[in-house]
């Protein structure tokens, strides 16, 4: 038979000869009859659904408990259809309950099958139907049915489908495809029959409908009715039409029309069943179609069904006020139900406008309208209770969509039988309410008792669908028996709602009057977008086990069935659990790539963020172990391993995803934890073929056992208690491990340390096995944990963590840690097990590795743990550094003090840990992981190291000279590389290493050779290299000025002895002059002026150091004699300190002075004007290089030479000290000044003896009288305060208890000068001083001028002529006369000097 055969009305009899049949002949009841007797009537069998268990599914895994539920509906009686007594969206009428067989169909034949007694034959709780799971939950499942034809699966197919019984029915423009919906494999054997009245593309699909005949369960008759011009075509048997050959000849079957307008078509077509069906028109009018005529022959007849006035009779006729148009422009859905009239059946219709209209019909055609019922306003208030407030002006503009006929009984509204009253209906009506983009969506439960009267008893608003906007279809309803579960239809989306209410059995609603009822079940099942799918039509199943089921076609799909239970049974339940739907999500979703379902779109809403992130770990963690209730998708014992792991880590992945998407405020410490078990996948995954390469490694004819076996079955022997699960019992260790026991991978990896050790303890062991076992525990170490280190930088973003803040695959953001439980990678106890393996490992190569003992493919092997040992070191840096990082981050501040321990050691332990890669001939590897981690210190090392090697390698005779010299070639190109690269930071370990030892000279000249620019910056960095740095100014750079700058400052801020800082700067003046000479002529002028500037500066500094030496000078004929060091301090404390003895801080100070002068250190000008000020003058002429009383002077000179380098206020506190301590030196009480019986000459002769009189003289004949000078003459009243304050100290003494008594010393030093300025007139009597210094320098000054005129031997032996010594001497005799006169006149003197104070 072709593809276009159709059945024939069953007037028409063709015989399959030529001849005519007999027309007395008792017909047969088909054509595939035979003329057999027929057989005795077959007896009930004992065998039941569950004796048997059908083949498992296709998903090739087991069915958990938990799906159990849905297996109930692969039975054939569970995916029935409505053939008998379930009619679409309408009452289930009490009629027989349909065979147990399954129909058949094109040459299928039913076998019966004799089971044993009852209880004997093994049940199975798995029962399989072929098809392919798209989600199942606690609540529903979703399948692919396998049985749709491939040409109906395409995106661009269009077909109009139903389902009657078994089967089901597509109608495309030209054919009719019928095939077994409920078959377990894709319908091979689908009939696909032409259609008399194709239809044009543009035009609407044509309509179509399986006739039951009521003779076979496995033959139908086919109705077919054209869209557009109406024609309709019935034939009463498939089976005997196709075998007649009148679908191949289009010869037709009972003809009809449906008469149309211009502008009509038809829109819908329902069953009614015994009573024919009713079509739809675009006008909205109503067609009454019947098959038979009243003798039950195929007849098309067509009525249509008019709104009239009502008769009387019946509860509906009662209604007044109909609208006189015969039909409803706005009727929006037509549902069937059977009459309580017996043999009649009703018709249904519902407006937009919530108006209900109903007819009863009859099989013969016959209609009678029975009743309007508008119940607008009800649905108006209704709805203003349920929708947003942003749609609430909408609701008087709501619009009725669909219904659906209802059992369900009431639960407030008790519907008593009503004598001859007609039936009452229970409506769910689907209304929509707001505007294009932003519709919403409501169940509207109500009541029509019959009494004329409509009562609401639940309104329920669709919450968890989100309108596109951008589909024109109309949502449809469906509510199959046992009606607890309403489905409403998108073309996008189905939505699931209970429609009982919750009565939750739990204390809580026992024991709480005011406990909240939870709302009714609702759940949206979404359909991916952007892969031409959209949901045509749904019909419901037969109720089979207490759940409720639908079928839909999909376009782009096929057949999906979705089973519900009704939730008001389920123990306890109140929503889907959120670990079920993300469970959903991850497996069906991910791992199905072609799943329908976009689990993007499901509301996990409201679910506690606690919940959630317990529940997304809880997943994450049965993935990775692979004991998950999804073993289809991770089954216990999988074929390949690679497969097991690939699907972990994309579930793991998917996971991920949908979280971050669904759930956006999941914590961090919730996604690291994610993924660390996604790290543990990869590193898996690369362990896994670590694995296989080490099989290949160690067995040569037969399997020998590799490292990673023995480290497994450890797990066996410690009965880890993943190694006793019962599901992996039939596994070896190795894949038990892979399988359910990765979140032990640091377990597994601590055991490779208790490995290597005893092989190193092995005295007797094979050296190519020993290498062997080092190489596999090397590589074991590094896959793992290199992976998941590089796993956490490639696929952080995946997990919310931005890749910028992971380097190495680390965090690098310290307040990234804060919260964070500590890393898989990087506990302290782990970080020290991958150190030990890289020492062990390097341990056991050295002492295995002899070259004559190994073959050719051991010593690569050992070549190779070589290359592996830095790798090891690199990845335990990187697992220190997160250890460190972790613990600064911590709260607990203990934990911080524990990672700066941390820190300090990791330094310690990198340095000692990479320069023993060179014993291992990783010297280069070293280098590399000390620029990694910018290690200069050990970077340094290891290059002066390896330099020092090679040049003792280049004077060893044995070795290949033209080998070394290129080794050393390359280490200089380093070398090099490393000042471009890493500049001062390279530069200063690099130089202070290398000078820091012997032959600093040669090392020099070195530098300058082969890194003079690098050189030259390191010198010039820090003063404290201006020795080397002149050297290199003047040998190499020929800077001559740098030079003379670096000297006079490392002499004034480096040198601690006076000889050394006198040589220094003198070379630095000599180094100015060279400078000078240098320079261009056309530079001179300008480089002069420079010159002159820094040689002042210079010069200043030698002017300090001239002063110390003078002083020095001044005190040494007293300590020639002096036996050791510490009799030279007592001789000059005794000399010079008695005019301290008065002020111990002061005094003190000056000793401490003096011992720093003995020793040749060089002061500081405070200190060396300390001495000179504090110090007893000491005139000595015969001793050479005395003072002569000039010490205050010489403190001016120091100041004055010291006077720019010195800050302004500390400069003018030290200046005002000077004159200050020289005022009071004398004392003014006891020179009698004022007395009446003291001559003007006597008065002079004591002035000229006091120590300001000699300081004046000084001062006033030298230099620094001058314009030019920094120091000045200060009035002993403007010298009060100075040194008295506390900044005048604190930048020499902090120390409170020596800064203390200098401050008290120094204040009692102020007020003997306030005295004296008070008392004494010391600024008068200063000024009389000051006049005659200067009247005694000009008649020196005149009698110099006239012995110039004299001739020159007047002046031989004349030793007085010198002002100084003729001075000194006249002012010593004074001074020795004035003293015998105060030593005899004693206390006389004081007594009349108070006498003299009391008359002024």
């Amino acid at each position: 038979m072709s593809n276009s055969s159709l059945p024939e009305p069953s007037t028409e009899r063709v015989t399959r000869s030529s001849t005519a049949r007999n027309p007395r002949r008792r017909p047969r009841q088909s054509d595939n009859d035979t003329l057999k007797t027929q057989a005795p009537r077959r007896k009930r069998s004992k065998v039941t659904q569950d004796t048997y268990a059908p083949r498992v599914s296709t998903e090739n895994g087991s069915i958990a408990p938990s799906q159990e539920s849905d297996i109930l509906e692969s039975t054939p009686d569970g995916m029935n259809g409505s053939a008998n007594g379930v009619h679409s969206n309408g009452l289930h009428s009490h009629e027989r309950a349909p065979s147990t067989s399954t129909p058949l169909m094109d040459g299928e034949s039913s076998l019966a099958i004799r089971g044993s007694k009852r209880g004997t034959v093994k049940r199975s709780h798995l029962r399989g139907d072929g098809a392919t799971t798209l989600c199942h939950n606690e609540v529903y499942t979703v399948k692919m049915l396998p049985s749709t034809p491939r040409e109906l699966k395409k995106p661009e197919s269009e077909y109009r489908g139903s389902i009657q019984g078994n089967y089901a029915l597509a109608v495309t423009q030209t054919k009719a495809i019928i095939w077994d919906y409920t078959s377990h494999a894709v319908a091979s054997s689908a009939r696909t029959f032409d259609i008399p009245f194709p239809s044009r593309p543009g035009e609407p699909l044509p309509f179509g409908a399986l006739v039951p005949n009521g003779i076979s369960t496995t033959d139908y008759g086919l109705l077919l009715i054209s869209a557009t011009s109406g024609k309709v075509i019935f034939y009463e048997s498939i089976d005997r039409a196709a075998s007649l050959g009148l679908f191949h000849h289009r010869k037709s079957g009972a003809e009809g029309t449906i008469p149309l307008s211009a502008y009509e078509i038809v829109a819908s077509l329902v069953s009614a069943e015994h009573a024919g069906y009713i079509a739809t028109l675009s006008s909205g009018k109503l067609v009454h179609l019947t098959l038979r005529d009243g003798q039950g022959k195929p007849r098309v007849a067509s009525q249509q069904l008019k709104i009239a006035e009502a008769g009387s009779g019946g509860v509906f006729g009662s209604f007044t006020g109909f609208l006189k148009a015969t039909h409803r422009r706005d009727l929006t859905a037509v549902h069937t139900r059977p009459s309580i009239i017996r043999g009649r059946m009703q018709a249904i219709g519902l407006t937009e406008r919530a108006e209900i209209l109903i007819w009863d019909l009859d099989w013969s055609g016959q209609s009678e309208f029975k009743a309007s019922i508008d119940f607008r306003d009800v649905l108006v208030n209704g709805l203003k209770d349920v929708v947003p407030a942003q749609l609430q002006s909408q609701t008087e503009q709501a619009v009725a969509l669909d219904f659906a006929i209802s059992a369900k009984p009431s639960s407030s509204l008790a519907l008593a039988p009503n004598g001859d009253s007609e039936s009452a209906l229970f409506l769910v009506i689907l209304a929509r309410v707001g505007y294009a983009g932003m519709h919403s969506y409501s169940l509207i439960e109500v009541l029509l008792p019959g009494d004329g009267s409509v009562e609401t008893e639940r309104i329920s608003q669709i919450e968890t669908h989100t309108n596109s906007g951008s589909s024109d279809s109309k949502p449809r309803l469906v509510i199959p028996a046992p009606g607890h579960t309403a489905f409403v239809t998108f073309e996008d989306a189905t939505t699931l709602m209970g429609t009982q209410t919750i009565v939750p059995n739990t204390p809580e609603a026992q024991l709480h009057a005011s406990y909240v009822v939870p709302d009714a079940f609702e759940e949206t099942i979404a359909l991916r977008s952007g892969k031409g799918l959209a949901i045509r039509e749904v019909f419901e199943e037969h109720p089979k086990g207490g759940q409720a089921s639908i079928v839909s076609f999909v376009q782009g799909a096929g057949l999906v069935r979705i089973t519900a239970v009704d939730t008001t049974k389920v123990d306890q339940f109140t929503r889907i659990s959120v670990k079920s739907k993300i469970e959903q999500a991850v497996f069906y979703g991910a791992l199905q790539t072609d799943n329908i379902i976009d689990f993007t779109k499901q509301n996990e809403s409201g679910y506690d963020l606690a919940d959630v992130q317990n529940s997304a770990m809880a997943i994450s963690d049965q993935i990775l172990r692979a004991d998950t209730v999804f073993t289809h998708f991770l089954p216990p014992s999988p074929p390949s391993m690679p497969h097991h792991l690939a699907t972990k880590a994309k579930a793991l992945q998917a996971l991920a995803t949908h979280v971050r998407t669904a759930h956006p405020a999941m914590s961090r410490s919730t996604m690291w934890r994610m993924l660390s078990d996604a790290e543990r996948v990869a590193a898996g995954q690369q362990l896994w073929i670590a694995f296989q390469e080490h099989i290949d490694l160690v067995s040569q004819v037969k399997r020998r056992s590799t490292l990673l076996d023995e480290l497994c079955s450890w797990f066996d022997e410690k009965a880890e208690t993943f190694a006793q699960r019962k599901d992996l019992a039939n596994e070896d260790s190795v894949r038990k491990f892979f399988l359910g026991g990765l979140h032990r991978l640091e377990a597994l990896l601590s055991n490779l340390r208790v490995f290597l050790q005893n092989e190193l303890d092995e005295t007797e062991r094979d050296p190519a096995d020993s290498i062997k076992l080092v190489f596999q525990a090397n590589e074991i170490c590094l896959m793992s944990l290199r992976t998941a280190f590089k796993f956490r930088a490639d696929n952080c973003s995946a997990y919310g963590i931005p890749p910028e803040l992971i380097e190495d695959g680390i965090l690098i953001a310290p307040e990234e840690y804060v919260g964070v439980q500590q890393f898989w990678t990087s506990p302290s106890w782990f970080v020290r097990n991958t150190a030990d393996i890289a020492y062990l490992s390097g341990e056991i190569a050295n002492k295995f590795y002899v070259p004559e003992n190994l073959d050719e493919d051991t010593e690569r092997l050992a070549r190779e743990v070589a290359h592996l040992n830095p790798e090891l070191l690199e990845v335990w840096c990187t697992q220190y550094q997160e250890d460190i990082y972790w613990h600064m981050e911590h709260t607990d501040p203990k934990y911080r003090e524990t990672g700066k321990k941390l820190q300090l050691e990791f330094e310690e332990d990198r340095y000692k840990r990479l320069r023993k890669l060179a014993d291992v001939g990783q010297a280069a590897e070293g280098m590399r992981l000390a620029e990694k981690y910018r290690d200069m210190n050990t970077l340094t090392d290891m290059v002066i190291a390896e330099d020092q090697y090679l040049e003792e390698s280049l004077h060893d005779r044995k070795v290949d000279r033209t080998e070394y010299l290129g080794l050393k070639k390359q280490l200089q190109t380093r070398i090099r590389q490393y000042f471009n690269r890493y500049g001062a930071e390279w530069s200063e370990v690099f130089f202070d290493k290398l000078f820091s030892g012997a032959s600093c000279g040669s090392k020099l000249v070195r530098a300058q050779i082969e890194w003079k620019q690098p050189l030259t910056e390191y010198l010039r960095a820090k003063p404290s290299r201006a020795k080397l740095c002149w050297i290199n100014d003047v040998t190499q750079s020929r800077d001559f000025a740098h030079a003379a700058t670096v000297l006079r400052q490392a002499a004034e801020d480096q040198e601690s002895k006076l000889w050394s800082k006198k040589v220094e700067l003198s070379m630095s003046k000599l180094a100015l002059l060279a400078a000078e000479e240098a320079e261009a002529p056309t530079a001179m002028r300008r480089f002069s002026r420079d010159t002159q500037e820094k040689a002042t500066t210079t010069q200043d500094d030698l002017t300090v150091v001239q002063v110390q030496e003078e002083l020095y000078a001044h005190i040494r004929p007293d300590i020639l004699a002096s036996i050791d060091r510490e009799a030279e301090l007592q001789i000059c404390v005794q000399n010079y300190g008695n005019k301290a003895n008065e002020f111990p801080a002061l005094r003190r100070l000056l000793e401490r002075g003096l011992d720093l002068l003995l020793d040749n250190v060089a002061l500081s000008v405070d200190q060396l004007i300390d001495i000179l000020t504090l110090m007893d003058v000491n005139v000595n002429d015969a001793a050479e290089g005395n003072f002569r009383g000039s010490e205050f002077f010489q403190a001016l000179r120091a100041l004055n030479a010291a006077a720019p380098s010195l800050p302004c206020p500390r400069f003018e506190m030290l200046l005002q000290t000077i004159w200050k301590r020289a005022y009071i030196y004398d004392n003014w009480n006891k020179m009698k000044l004022s007395s009446s019986k003291v001559s003007d000459d006597e008065r002079q002769a004591k002035l000229r003896q006091s120590t300001i009189w000699q300081t004046l003289r000084y001062f006033l004949e030298s230099e620094l009288n001058s314009e030019e000078a920094h120091v000045r003459f200060v009035w002993p009243s403007e010298c009060l305060g100075s040194a008295c304050a506390e900044p005048d100290w604190d930048y020499r003494f902090t120390d409170p208890e020596i800064l203390d008594p200098l401050l008290a010393d120094s204040r009692r030093q102020d007020a003997i000068l306030q005295a004296y300025v008070t008392d004494r007139s010391l600024d008068a009597v200063v000024e009389g001083i000051l006049a005659d210094v200067k009247k005694l320098s000009e008649d020196i000054s005149a009698e110099r001028k006239a012995m110039a005129e004299q001739p020159t031997h007047l002046m031989e032996g004349d030793d007085h002529v010198n002002g100084d010594l003729h001075l000194n001497g006249e002012l010593e005799e004074l001074r020795q006369e004035n003293l015998d006169v105060g030593d005899e006149s004693g206390v006389e003197e004081d007594e009349e000097e108070d006498v003299e104070m009391e008359d002024e």
